[in-house]
């Protein structure tokens, strides 16, 4: 879908600081250093937008301290002691690590020690506990101790709020907006309403508002009644000190006429939409699949992109992908008549029933190539083999059903479906997962109903989809870090699927309409049925063929070498840790959960255990991984089992989770608790054993010999954003291709060198010759290994200048956005490092090897300067003879 583009209604605040210049803010200058009482006492690193959002905070606090003199206009006056903050930023954005350092911030800044979290979402609110009441949580949002001034700050769950807070405390009032709602519209006292919370803890008080979702509290502004906007109202207005931040994703009616956007013009204090958000790599791409397949038809269309995934991902060494698939009906009637219709299908599919799917799918799904891709690899295997992977992988006890409330272990399992422990792949579903729902590996979602198509329908739709496209990290091979931005977008379509969420949906014109504006409303990028793929060819340029430079030409890459007992000393070389969490309370059950996996949906006790090195051995026995000639294949140093277990394996501390009425731990639940560590351990061992690392050693390569004509699939862009592949010829020989395959990043790379071939070709002198080779992944593969290290990657490019006597010099060239800079600095820094530890063997002639900073296209002038520069270093001033 290709976004419209629309002009953006005026934002007063956020214009304000936008458009402030520099000596305007220099009063209130937000730096980084100044609050590293924020940074260090958060679990994550802030990427620069919710940085953006925290300072952009900063500034309209502080609004009447900034330096007007310097400004073009005049301050305005409803903005002078703005109290109202809003903060429209898109699903999975981490905006709630935003509201966690703006807690830390205001606290600090302004004192405030009293904060209420109020949404109209039970599932939220159990989130936003495990979020900042909860340290034991995988998903608490700061670090265990939080240390402000060289004080312990200490949050606390509260039931009221206290007029006189103990210093050094954070208190953390969380509850529904039906509760407070209640407590304002009575006005009694405590004892007269028998609960903890009432009007008086308000009353004069000094308070912080967290309003998540908050745009389901705006039904007075709408017109609709508005009892929840009146009582933030009414809590803002009998406070002493008080202060409202607002958080949410769907903002409708931001237009510039609406009374919401009369409401927020002069409140939104940060905006990150889907749109920027994906355009940023932070999400799944969104293709949705529109057809009139039945729903038979549609249920294993989904079982089949799914578990295509599976193997494109087990194809690339990515362990633990799981994706996982919605199915989702109108009512709750249909949902279950299609749950118990799927369990059935899938009992009694038959060879012949799916191939006859997947050819159907195939020829009505032509125009996308992401599902032919699916298709193909699908088609690799025997069909009796993937029947059988099917009908074991989706059992009934994969599926889940969210409105069924007797379900129990399924609903508090919802949000850490992407635990390699969960055993649920599909998920049926009405309406309970279009807010709140925080599962990352939610790879399709299927609508098996046509009867909803209303703007209002497909505004629920479009947030669910916007909510599935978060995106979901992972590593590839030996990498020892997730990745949270996508990888693929410039790769094969096949590995584009690992980063792409289906909407497999109906092809119904008013229904399609609906919801192509939907998505434009929230700012969500999706492909509709279009042909995704372009093809292109880049041939060798004939008369480059019979060049000396062609003939006699090479390129150089690093050797890589095979590891020696040097290189694994201890199991810490295989990024094993020796201290972990263990979920005991269903032990019965068999759900061990391995290292931080655990959930805190519950109350329990923590008690630490130390294993022993006896335990280990006696829990070995049962696994073949631990015999003495499998160990020593990873551990050449081993001497023996006992030297294993009791030098090898050092002190394990386990953080056991028990019930509260549990006091000890039997034998044989703690030798369960080794086999699981054990079992862990195999995986950590065999999943970063490196076989080989990179050298320092550059060995010669034959150009004619690797560099030949190829061609490329390439998406076609869908939006304004997406990237815009083409393919231009270019002439002379400079260039050994007729034409230059690449996005704009590229093009622009390659044009700026074309540009310059005249001034680098007087640099480097008549009696050189120089080329640009592209480097193509697939077809050259030309591959720069990380120094004494496991990584790799191929440079975009590789200027090649050759003289007499078979003197060559060579620069390791990479286009590369500016968003992954961070991401990639590690090739930056192999990059730059490449002329001082290259050693080259194998060839005769003097040879210089360089690397230089990715070229960023706003960046052109300073590259050029730099590479200019750099060959007049080289040749001009004699450095190189």
């Amino acid at each position: 879908m290709n976004k419209k583009t629309t002009h953006l209604a005026p934002l007063d605040l956020l214009d304000s600081i936008h458009n402030a210049g520099g000596f305007v803010l220099d009063p209130v200058r937000f730096e980084l250093d100044k609050y590293n009482y924020i940074w260090d006492n958060l679990k994550h690193t802030l990427r620069n937008y919710q940085l953006n959002a925290v300072a952009n905070f900063h500034y309209g606090l502080n609004y009447a301290k900034w330096d007007w003199k310097f400004g073009d206009t005049k301050p305005k006056h409803d903005l002078i002691d703005q109290r109202t903050f809003m903060f429209w930023m898109a699903t999975g954005s981490g905006k709630t690590d935003i509201m966690a350092a703006l807690i830390l911030y205001l606290y600090k800044e302004k004192g405030m020690q009293n904060f209420v979290f109020t949404t109209s979402l039970t599932s939220v609110l159990l989130k936003t506990k495990d979020n900042f009441l909860k340290p034991t949580s995988t998903k608490y949002l700061f670090q265990p101790n939080i240390w402000i001034d060289g004080q312990k700050i200490t949050i606390n769950a509260v039931q009221t709020l206290p007029k006189h807070p103990q210093p050094n405390t954070i208190n953390l009032l969380v509850t529904n907006i039906d509760r407070l709602n209640n407590v304002i519209s009575q006005n009694t006292t405590k004892e007269s309403i028998g609960l903890g919370l009432s009007k008086l803890d308000f009353n004069d008080n000094r308070y912080v508002i967290l309003a998540d979702e908050a745009h389901h509290f705006n039904a007075l502004t709408k017109g609709k009644g508005g009892a929840y906007e009146h009582t933030l109202d009414e809590l803002r207005r009998i406070g002493a000190e008080t202060y409202q931040l607002e958080f949410t994703a769907t903002l409708s009616g931001m237009d510039g006429h609406s009374n919401i956007y009369q409401k927020y013009r002069d409140k939104v204090i940060a905006r990150f939409d889907l749109g920027e958000f994906s355009h940023a790599g932070y999400s799944k791409r969104v293709t949705q699949i529109a057809s009139n397949l039945d729903d038979n038809t549609k249920m294993i269309q989904g079982i089949l992109m799914n578990v295509a995934r599976q193997l494109i991902a087990k194809d690339n060494q990515i362990n633990y992908f799981k994706p996982i698939i919605l199915f989702k009906s109108y009512t709750k009637t249909r949902n279950k008549v299609v749950y118990n219709h799927f369990l059935k299908l899938i009992q009694e599919l038959t060879v012949d029933q799916l191939q006859r799917a997947m050819l159907e799918i195939e020829q009505k799904n032509q125009e996308i190539a992401l599902v032919q891709v699916a298709i193909q690899r699908l088609k690799a295997i025997n069909p009796l083999k993937l029947l059988t992977m099917i009908q074991q992988e989706f059992t009934v006890g994969a599926a889940g059903n969210v409105n069924d409330e007797k379900d129990a272990e399924f609903l508090n399992q919802l949000n850490t479906l992407e635990s390699p422990n969960s055993p649920y792949r599909v998920v049926f579903a009405v309406e309970k997962l279009t807010e709140g729902w925080d599962v990352l590996n939610l790879f399709d979602i299927v609508k098996l109903d046509d009867s909803q198509v209303s703007k209002e329908a497909t505004n629920r739709e479009a947030q669910l989809v916007g909510r599935g496209a978060r995106y979901y990290p992972f590593v590839v091979g030996n990498e020892a870090q997730l990745n949270y931005q996508r990888r693929y977008d410039k790769d094969d379509l096949s590995r584009q699927l690992l980063e792409t969420l289906f909407f497999h949906t109906i092809r119904q014109d008013k229904y399609i309409d609906n919801l192509a504006q939907a998505y434009q409303a929230i700012g969500l990028n999706v492909q509709i049925n279009t042909n995704s793929s372009e093809h292109f060819t880049a041939r060798l340029k004939k008369n480059v063929i019979s060049l000396p430079i062609w003939q006699n030409g090479v390129v150089f890459e690093n050797q890589l070498r095979a590891t020696t007992a040097e290189d694994y000393q201890t199991l810490a070389d295989f990024g094993v840790k020796f201290r972990f969490s263990y979920d005991a309370r269903n032990l019965a059950l068999g759900n061990e959960i391995y290292e931080d996996d655990i959930q805190q949906d519950e109350e329990f006790t923590t008690k630490e255990i130390e294993l022993s090195s006896k335990l280990f051995l006696h829990a070995s026995y049962r696994l073949e991984f631990y015999r003495f000639d499998r160990l020593h294949q990873y551990l050449p140093k081993l001497k023996s089992l006992q030297d294993f277990f009791n030098h090898y394996l050092k002190k394990v501390v386990v953080e056991v989770k028990v019930d509260d009425d549990e006091t000890e731990l039997s034998i044989n639940d703690q030798l369960k608790i080794a086999t699981s560590y054990l079992i862990a351990l195999q995986k950590k061992i065999q999943g970063n054993y490196l076989k080989e690392i990179g050298t320092a050693i550059f060995h010669p390569i034959k150009i004619k010999e690797r560099f030949v004509s190829y061609e490329r699939n390439l998406p076609k862009p869908v939006t304004a954003k997406d990237p815009r592949y083409s393919a231009p010829v270019r002439k002379g020989l400079w260039f050994p291709f007729d034409r230059s395959i690449g996005d704009e990043e590229e093009q622009i790379f390659i044009t700026m060198i074309q540009d310059s071939k005249d001034t680098i070709q007087k640099i480097i002198g008549p009696n050189r010759t120089f080329m640009l080779l592209r480097n193509d992944e697939k077809a050259h593969h030309l591959t720069l290994h990380e120094i004494h290290g496991i990584r790799n990657y191929m440079p975009d490019f590789v200027l090649l200048i050759n003289g007499y006597h078979a003197e060559t010099v060579q620069f390791y060239l990479e286009p590369k956005g500016e968003h992954l800079d961070k991401q990639d600095k590690w090739k930056q820094d192999l990059l730059k490092s490449i002329h001082e530890k290259a050693q080259v063997v194998g060839y005769s002639g003097k040879t210089r090897l360089y690397g230089l900073p990715f070229f960023h296209r706003k960046e052109t002038v300073l590259f050029k300067d730099r590479l200019l520069n750099k060959l007049n270093d080289i040749f001009q001033a004699h450095k190189y003879l």
